[in-house]
């Protein structure tokens, strides 16, 4: 059953605008997900009005208790349709229920977890000499555009919005058009509590793909928060240099998973399985390159490839299923023709081949897929893929393996498998990453900053330093020559 009718948020109404038509479909089986219609100019630049008024006139920025009571409450109302959310995710995205329910409740907590540190801001004082007193104040940076991917558009919403409205932030939303109707229910239910004034909170679909570029480039939006990927990200720090708005970007990723000869290979094999398929492969964390000690390599090989050979694609409603559906036609097709490309190069081999599953199903399937390589200037090497496929390629000591973990100009997470935790940790300090895990992978939290290095991206989101991204710091000065 199609849902139709999903609009935009503009100043607590939800208007249709008269900007194209997007049909969002379900990846496991193309039936009809929703209708996404687009705004025009005008509705779109009602919501940047809107935005700006609240933030200037209003007492939103000025208030963070009001911050942190609206924020409970959007948790509230989010959590009280979790499983609509649940359900719709998982025929919106296609993936597992399992992985859908972990991002709808990881939003829910965030939202509180920002709740709790909007009331929580403190800037600090200086005094150089008597009677001089200098404040250093934490402000909002002003009006935020949050412009969300597919793949996650719960959690990757909600850790850019949640800091952003707990600093003071007003905030215009942009979702993906292919996700859009999940992310509409969503912002139905944050933006319906009644202590969140309208003009704080507005949401814009896109379904032509113009009002991102065009919030980016808008003289009143002073920040810019994007999930995506590297090339799109360096388009709009761009876009965006021209009026030097304040950026928080996560962009690719590249992961390897390092594992040492004296690491846990049965336990090592399950989680990188886990690493290369979570997300169906889809996930800017996902591992794509394993790096394993020669002396260990083929014994953990063949460990691996059992592993990902149980792979079971599934619809993601499905107990049976182990990974969900690839996000279209055209990632399945990049999925097979990067093995095609890996076939044809003479310094790698296909160890697993990945099967397109799409006559079989008549959803968009694939099974996982790995590569040895001996070359490291390779564009599957050096690119990021998105699909649940990686190179395996061996290392002769950890110092190689650290050089081998670097190549790539990505630096957003990566895993380092020992039982020797202070080899494992000698390792870890020294990729170039934001994230590194040890003896397991893709373990995420609200209370802990993420963020790349290099191409990776700029700024941190979760934890207490995603607020940095949505304040500015300013200097009052007193001084005064009173004495008794």
């Amino acid at each position: 059953m199609m849902d139709h009718g999903h609009f935009s948020l503009v100043d607590g109404v939800w208007l249709q605008g008269t900007n194209g038509c997007y049909v969002s479909l379900n990846p496991a089986d193309r039936s009809p997900v929703g209708e996404v219609h687009g705004p025009d100019t005008a509705v779109a630049e009602q919501a940047v009005a809107a935005a700006v008024r609240e933030f200037r006139k209003g007492q939103w920025a000025r208030s963070p208790r009001t911050r942190a009571a609206a924020l409970n409450a959007m948790a509230d109302a989010a959590a009280a349709i979790a499983n609509d959310l649940i359900d719709l995710l998982v025929r919106e995205n296609g993936k597992l229920r399992a992985e859908a329910t972990g991002e709808v409740m990881a939003s829910i907590s965030e939202l509180r977890y920002y709740a709790g540190l909007s009331r929580d801001i403190f800037g600090r004082t200086f005094s150089g000499q008597a009677g001089q007193l200098s404040l250093i104040d934490k402000e909002p940076a002003g009006v935020c555009a949050v412009i969300t991917p597919w793949n996650a558009p719960l959690t990757l919403l909600v850790r850019s919005l949640g800091p952003a409205l707990a600093a003071g932030c007003t905030v215009i939303v942009k979702p993906h058009r292919a996700t859009s109707v999940v992310s509409n229910l969503f912002m139905r239910a944050i933006t319906s509590v009644p202590n969140l004034p309208t003009g704080v909170l507005q949401s814009l679909n896109d379904p032509e793909d113009w009002v991102g570029a065009w919030l980016v480039n808008h003289e009143h939006i002073r920040v810019i928060s994007f999930t995506g990927s590297t090339a799109t990200g360096a388009k709009i720090a761009g876009s965006a240099a021209s009026r030097f708005k304040k950026l928080s970007l996560e962009l690719g990723g590249k992961a390897p998973a390092v594992v040492l000869e004296d690491a846990d290979l049965d336990r090592a094999a399950r989680e990188i399985a886990k690493g290369i398929t979570v997300l169906s492969g889809q996930m800017c964390v996902c591992i794509s390159r394993v790096l394993v000690d020669r002396r260990v390599a083929e014994a953990f090989r063949d460990k691996l490839v059992g592993e990902l050979s149980a792979v079971r694609p599934g619809p993601g409603h499905l107990p049976s299923s182990t990974m969900g559906a690839m996000f279209d036609d055209g990632a399945v097709e990049r999925h097979m023709t990067n093995q095609q490309t890996a076939r044809a190069h003479p310094d790698m081999e296909v160890l697993l081949a990945g099967e397109d599953r799409r006559d079989e199903t008549g959803g968009c399937f694939v099974t996982p897929a790995l590569f040895s390589s001996r070359t490291t200037g390779h564009p599957l090497i050096q690119n990021e893929l998105f699909t649940p496929m990686a190179s395996f390629e061996t290392f002769e000591n950890p110092e190689e393996a650290v050089a081998l973990a670097n190549v790539p100009d990505f630096g957003l997470a990566a895993s380092v498998h020992s039982t020797d935790i202070n080899r494992a940790r000698w390792v870890a300090s020294r990729i170039d990453s934001g994230t590194v895990w040890i003896n397991c992978h893709n373990r995420l939290f609200v209370e802990v900053e993420t963020g790349g290095y290099k191409s990776s991206g700029i700024g941190r989101l979760h934890g207490v330093e995603a607020l940095l991204d949505f304040q500015e710091t300013k200097h009052v000065y007193l001084e005064n020559d009173y004495e008794l």
